[in-house]
């Protein structure tokens, strides 16, 4: 009969700490994600509200609706 030689102490330590580093590697990818969505969201709603502020400016004041779009046309009319 053989004798079985036991594992190195370490080799626990390396499985535990490989463990560790997936896990950190899944939870950043995890913050990526969701702060791309987030950043996208903001856009989309940053520029639907512009839309909208635009289409009541319309709705009172005409005028200033055209400066708030195009910003370079008001220095033609003074």
């Amino acid at each position: 009969m053989e004798p079985i030689f036991a594992q190195p102490h370490y080799a626990n330590a390396i499985g535990g700490i490989a463990i560790v580093y997936l896990l950190l590697v899944i939870f950043t990818f995890i913050c990526f994600v969701v702060l791309v969505i987030s950043i996208i969201k903001f856009l989309i709603t940053t520029t639907s509200y512009k839309k909208f502020q635009i289409l009541v400016l319309k709705k009172e004041h005409p005028d200033l609706a055209e400066e708030f779009e195009n910003p370079q046309s008001k220095n033609l009319r003074h």
